[in-house]
């Protein structure tokens, strides 16, 4: 009998012992804490913009604050004279270093939604603009080594074939309105200045007309996307 009772001692410790690495499981691998990308794809455009500029929002919708850790992996055709920075939210990187410090995580509270920075200059020479077009791969974990990947964007080239070479602006040049051709997808407009520094983020559905008399006269990148944050095309705007 006395073995029997050791016996039962023995699985109920074991049970203990597994629940406990089950659990570790869980929150290792992002049961707990659902780290998440609003944007789902990082595309890179530019048309002689003095640099790229693109916010990467990401939101924790677990019920637990989480610490992340990231990396950031060009796509093979990146130019050759781009170079990249990040900024997460505590530190702007050097340039072209393109992981996070193992001993800074970023902390993202339940609930919470926090945006990393990306911009892109002239690798050759700061003054010089910026052309191409590209993408890249965020990847978040959720532990120092890297190792547990609980989030990562997309990495596509397509500005989504669905009729994009049928969008335009119109009328443009413009001096104080403009609307979109075939905007049906389009679900929010963005205009960034010739420096590359977004001045106006607007809200768009099917048949909208977008006030730019506060602008100032000059050319200026208007970047369209669909529900989910993909930029369906990017085109120039003259404002007079």
């Amino acid at each position: 009998m006395p073995y029997f009772y050791l016996l039962i001692s023995f699985i109920v410790a074991m049970k203990k012992i597994l629940l406990n690495i089950f659990t570790l499981l869980l929150v290792s691998t992002g049961v707990f804490a659902q780290i998440e990308f609003s944007t789902g794809s990082i595309i890179l455009e530019a048309e002689g913009v003095d640099q790229i500029f693109i916010d990467i929002r990401i939101v924790n919708n677990g019920a637990e604050a989480t610490e992340i850790y990231w990396n950031y992996e060009p796509s093979e055709n990146y130019p050759d004279n781009w170079k990249t920075q990040i900024c997460d939210l505590n530190f702007c990187y050097d340039w072209d270093n393109l992981e996070s410090l193992t001993n800074f995580p970023n902390m993202i509270d339940a609930g919470q939604e926090v945006t990393f920075t990306l911009k892109i200059k002239n690798n050759i020479d700061e003054s010089l603009p910026v052309f191409g077009s590209s993408c890249g791969v965020m990847r978040l974990f959720n532990d120092s080594e890297k190792l547990n990947e609980v989030a990562a964007t997309l990495c596509s080239t397509s500005l989504n074939d669905l009729s994009s070479e049928e969008l335009m602006l119109y009328p443009n040049p413009t001096t104080e309105m403009f609307q979109i051709k075939n905007d049906a997808s389009v679900a929010s407009v963005r205009v960034y200045n010739i420096v590359g520094r977004l001045v106006k983020t607007i809200g768009h559905t099917a048949g909208m007309a977008h006030d730019v008399t506060d602008l100032r006269t000059g050319m200026y990148l208007v970047r369209l996307e669909n529900k989910n944050g993909d930029v369906l095309k990017s085109m120039r705007l003259s404002k007079r």
